[in-house]
């Protein structure tokens, strides 16, 4: 499919899109199959909104803790501050000044650190 055109809410070309779906329009997408000529009107949706766990436009470093699997209280604790939980490296992602306000220095996860 070839993209023929994009449009904003509120274009001329999206106004019956726009009363159908509100705020939610983000985007207004008219497409053709090449081989075919067919057009295809497709429409982008804002279908869930929430707050963000880390303000990235904060600037402020993520660093990888450990924090052993049966310590649920810290985890609960760190998850609070707006850590995420990392499957592949078994450590919790936090900001360096969650780091420091709670406390965990010592549990930073380091690759070069001995176990």
């Amino acid at each position: 499919m070839e993209v023929i055109k994009t449009l904003k809410p509120g274009a001329p070309g999206t106004q019956r899109l726009q009363r159908r779906f509100g705020d939610r329009l983000v985007a207004v997408r008219y497409r053709r199959h090449p081989a075919s000529g067919r057009m295809q009107t497709t429409v982008e949706l804002i279908i869930e909104e929430r707050r963000a766990r880390i303000d990235l436009d904060n600037h402020d470093p993520l660093f990888p803790i450990k924090i052993g699997w049966d310590e649920k209280a810290l985890q609960q604790q760190v998850k609070r501050a707006g850590g995420r939980w990392d499957s592949e490296r078994k450590a919790w992602w936090l900001v360096a000044s969650q780091v420091e306000a709670l406390k965990l220095m010592d549990r930073l996860d380091r690759p070069d650190k001995k176990v």
